[in-house]
This record gives C-alpha cells, sequence and structure tokens, in this order.
C-alpha cells in the first residue's frame, strides 16, 4: 500500500511523451523561420511601393525601350509590315519619341498596382488606362514618331515613287508602299502615316480589360493562394508552441526548458536561412529571368535582376535579428528550466 500523499497542490499530471515533446519542437524549430521570412516577404512582395522603388534604384526604365525593341521586331514585326522593316536598334531609337520615360513609368506602374491589387483580392480582372498613350500620340508625339520613321525607311524605286504620286494625285492613300520617297513627295507619305495613327488611336479603347484564363489564371490563382499562406503561415508554430506549453503546463520547468529548445533552433535554424537567402534569391531569380535573354540585351537583363534582388537582404538582416533574439531567449529559457527543475523540492 503506498503511504498517503503529502504536501500540497493538484496531483502531479503525468509528462506528455517525450518522443511527441520532441517532435513538436522540431517541428515549431523547421517552420518558425520560414514562417516568420513569409510573412515579411509578402509584406514587400505583394505592395507596389518597394517593387516600383526597385525598379527606379536599378534604373531599369532605360532598358525598358530595348526590351520592347527586341519583342516587337521579333513578335509584333511578323504582323506589322512597318516595324518588319525596321532592326531593333531603330525601333529602341523611336520608342523614346513613342513612350518617353515619364509615360513608360506610370504604365509600368498601371501595371503592377493593377497585378497586385488582381493577387491581392481588391478585384477580379486586370485593368490598364490607355488615355495616357492616346492624348501623348495624338499631339506633337506622334508627328515626331512619324517623321522619324520615314527617316529610317529604305529608298523608294521608281515603281514605288510613281505609286505614291499617283496616290497623291486621286487622293486615294490606302495602300501606299513603306519605302522613303524624294522630299518632294514626302508629305504625300506622311500625310498616309498620320491617318494611318490616327485610324489606330481611334480604335484603341480607353481602357483594356484583362480577364485571367488558362494557364495564366492557373499561375495567378497559385500566387494569390501563395500570399495566403505567407500571410497566414505564422499560425502553425504559434499553435505547436500553445500545444507544447498545454503538454507541460503543470511542470514549469519542463515548459521552459521545451519552449527554450524550441526558440533555440528555431533561432539557429532561422540564422542559416538569412545567411543563405540572398545568394538562393540571386540565383533563381536569374533562372526566372534566362527565357529574356531572347529579347533582352544583358545590361537589361542584370539590370532586372539587380532590382528583384534588392527586395531581400533587408528581408535577410531582419530575419537574422529575430532570429538572433530567438536564439538568445531560447538559451534564457533552458537556464531558467534547469536552473527550476535543480532548485525544486521534492516531496514524496
Amino acid at each position: 500500500m503506498p503511504g498517503p500523499r503529502t504536501g500540497f497542490g493538484p496531483p502531479e499530471r503525468s509528462p506528455a511523451p517525450p518522443a511527441l515533446t520532441v517532435l513538436v519542437i522540431l517541428v515549431i524549430a523547421l517552420s518558425m523561420a520560414p514562417a516568420f521570412l513569409a510573412f515579411q516577404a509578402e509584406r514587400v512582395l505583394f505592395h507596389p511601393e518597394p517593387l516600383l522603388k526597385a525598379l527606379d534604384d536599378h534604373q531599369v526604365y532605360l532598358h525598358l525601350p530595348s526590351l520592347f525593341a527586341h519583342y516587337l521586331f521579333q513578335e509584333a514585326g511578323q504582323n506589322t509590315p512597318l516595324l518588319a522593316l525596321l532592326p531593333p536598334e531603330q525601333i529602341e531609337a523611336l520608342l523614346p519619341l513613342l513612350l518617353p520615360e515619364s509615360l513608360l513609368r506610370s504604365l509600368t506602374e498601371q501595371v503592377i498596382s493593377s497585378l497586385l491589387n488582381y493577387l491581392n483580392g481588391t478585384a477580379t480582372t486586370l485593368t490598364f488606362s490607355t488615355g495616357a498613350i492616346k492624348t501623348h500620340l495624338a499631339g506633337l508625339a506622334g508627328d515626331q514618331v512619324l517623321t522619324a520613321v520615314t527617316l529610317h525607311l529604305p529608298p523608294c524605286s521608281l515603281a514605288q515613287m510613281l505609286q505614291i504620286a499617283s496616290a497623291g494625285l486621286s487622293g486615294m492613300t490606302g495602300s501606299l508602299p513603306l519605302c522613303r520617297p524624294p522630299d518632294p513627295v514626302l508629305p504625300v507619305l506622311n500625310a498616309f502615316l498620320r491617318s494611318y495613327l490616327d485610324q489606330a488611336i481611334a480604335s484603341l479603347p480607353d481602357s483594356i480589360t484583362f480577364s485571367p484564363s488558362g494557364q495564366s489564371a492557373t499561375l495567378l490563382s497559385i500566387l494569390r493562394q501563395g500570399r495566403t499562406l505567407m500571410r497566414w503561415g505564422f499560425v502553425v508554430p504559434l499553435s505547436l508552441l500553445i500545444v507544447l506549453a498545454v503538454s507541460t503546463a503543470p511542470r514549469p520547468a519542463a515548459w521552459l526548458t521545451a519552449w527554450g529548445w524550441a526558440f533555440l533552433l528555431s533561432g539557429l535554424l532561422g540564422l542559416g536561412w538569412a545567411a543563405i537567402l540572398v545568394p538562393l534569391v540571386r540565383q533563381i531569380t536569374l533562372s526566372w529571368l534566362q527565357p529574356l535573354q531572347s529579347v533582352a540585351t544583358d545590361a537589361a537583363i542584370q539590370a532586372f535582376h539587380a532590382a528583384l534582388v534588392s527586395l531581400f537582404p533587408p528581408l535577410a538582416h531582419s530575419l537574422a535579428i529575430q532570429s538572433a533574439l530567438l536564439a538568445g531567449a531560447g538559451t534564457l529559457l533552458i537556464i531558467l528550466g534547469n536552473g527550476l527543475s535543480r532548485s525544486a523540492p521534492m516531496i514524496r
């Protein structure tokens, strides 16, 4: 027969299974640093201000004309005879007139803001305004673009000059050849190109609405779900900390020690993540940008790459500080738990 129980307080509960406690601690350690990193990354990657600042700091806007020129030459030029006559270097020279830096910045901000609004769930479609482009091309800038285009056209043959002259006399300029005539005949071609540009401007809607479908809808849906996980992923380690506290609550020393090891391991792993984050992002983003090599110069790819990578050093620095604090707090809790365990009276 066991002797009568002596001492005060409720009977001591059975300790949590050591294997389960160790498993919970390991899961907390493996999930806490990525969860905190994802939470902070969501505030950077899914808000327009940090990305726009990175593009501006690394002068990405200066390289966009080159990117657009190569794309237009390779893709749009196949269906647009005028573009097919101009090499990428000449198209690139025209783009500052077509899309000056101020307008290019405005359009880029529109694209990024619309995309992030869709990913953030505040919009169901992607919408872009074309009013600024239409106003820009309808004015003096349109005439300057047309003048620059005619300077880059190949000289007209005799048959082509006769065709242009005949069209000018008859007033029918619907199908003029795309070549540069002599200066006396040049106004006829300029009038034709101006009419062509005005028709293109008039046919352009004031806004373009894009409803993602197919692969683009699937990709955007994955990004939207990923953003939700990034925002709420920290719930997993915090919930497990509560589970760990409840399972060891009757034994304060065990509670402190278990939390201490969870914090210490989380902090050490977080320091490791902070150390490899920027090099890892540098390699991943470089592989993402590889497809752009067919339509962009090396300088443009380097500028894009530097802008994307620049978003992550502050995240790595913040994670390193948080991880060091976690490791320090964990060490302190382990010391307190061991001290409490040794000083607690053994009542039998």
